[in-house]
């Protein structure tokens, strides 16, 4: 069983407020702030959105051949996926590789096990582990592209991106996933090529959204705790894109100028190593190194972390990854 911490903008605010009242006391009796958070909000199911909003998801299923190997997640991961039914998800880490269980590619055999209406944006062999799904049942495809990115090392990163209409709405928006250079946060180096990286991404939807609302997915690989600063973010909310959450600082400010009107277990990190007992911080909002941005004017209804925990936020079953998936119900403007 699941049990939900959800949020909405005026409690996170409100927690902001009075946070410096609490710390104190909560520190001195043991508890952590984010039981006061727990208490104060309830724990109850998250409400579905409306039809009318696009489900945007993004999601690093983790390398098909590493300590957890993809025989024994597959399914869950899958399941994990259909129970959040996206709309657009964006994949980092479903790989070329082939699974010996039946030699499809990782990233052919995760999309099969999802199934219709789930389809890739791109050919899905051009970008490596990076890859764009959606349904094609809500969504067509108006045009789509890969992108190469700047390259430290021997590994290539890719910015996968798409035009995609709602069959609903009849709007278009732009949407591209990424999966930035994995290493130390605390390394000049490695943020050095995150940043150049993130500019990329910022240049690729200046030119292709053609003025259109854009949306940006992915494995980012730095998070607030990143020195001297994270860098990515700059460039993102530095070029106007929003982060729903407000995830700025790791102070009880957090979440303060949050646009999301519903935020639901934000107080994971969003990376959890396997780790049995889910990671978080003391804050109402986690460390997080997976971002969903808009473009000013996208309305984000929920925000989401994936997570199928108990009450005392031990991982229930299957981990399905080392990474959490994030979802965003959104209304295009």
């Amino acid at each position: 069983m699941n049990n939900s911490v959800v949020l909405t903008r005026r409690r996170v605010a409100a927690l902001a407020t009075v946070a410096t009242v609490v710390l104190g006391s909560a520190l001195a009796t043991g508890q952590t702030a984010q039981a006061d958070v727990a208490a104060s909000s309830g724990r109850t199911a998250a409400v579905a959105a409306p039809s009318s909003a696009v489900t945007v998801a993004s999601y690093n299923v983790r390398k098909i051949y590493s300590t957890a190997d993809w025989g024994n997640r597959r399914v869950a991961v899958a399941d994990n996926i259909k129970s959040a039914a996206p709309d657009v998800i964006g994949l980092s880490e479903a790989t070329p590789k082939t699974w010996a269980g039946n030699g499809r590619r990782q990233w052919a055999d995760l999309l099969a096990l999802m199934g219709k209406p789930y389809a890739l944006a791109t050919k899905g062999s051009d970008s490596s582990g990076t890859q764009l799904a959606y349904n094609s049942s809500r969504l067509s495809v108006a045009s789509s592209g890969v992108k190469v990115l700047y390259k430290k090392g021997s590994a290539r990163r890719y910015a996968v991106w798409a035009v995609f209409k709602d069959r609903l709405s009849g709007k278009a928006f732009f949407a591209v996933t990424t999966h930035l250079e994995p290493g130390s946060q605390t390394n000049s180096g490695y943020n050095t090529v995150r940043i150049k990286q993130a500019r990329q991404v910022r240049d690729l939807a200046k030119v292709r959204s053609g003025g259109r609302p854009v949306v940006i997915l992915g494995d980012m690989n730095s998070s607030r705790a990143a020195k001297p600063y994270n860098g990515q973010y700059k460039v993102f909310t530095g070029a106007g894109y929003v982060d729903p959450l407000d995830n700025a600082k790791a102070t009880w400010d957090v979440g303060r100028n949050a646009i999301a009107e519903n935020i639901v277990d934000a107080q994971y990190n969003t990376a959890n190593h396997f780790s049995r007992q889910a990671p978080r911080t003391k804050l109402p909002i986690g460390t997080h190194i997976d971002y969903l941005y808009v473009s000013p004017g996208i309305r984000v209804e929920t925000w989401r972390q994936v997570v199928s925990v108990d009450a005392d936020g031990t991982f229930v079953g299957t981990i399905p990854s080392d990474h959490n998936m994030i979802e965003m119900q959104v209304h295009l403007s």
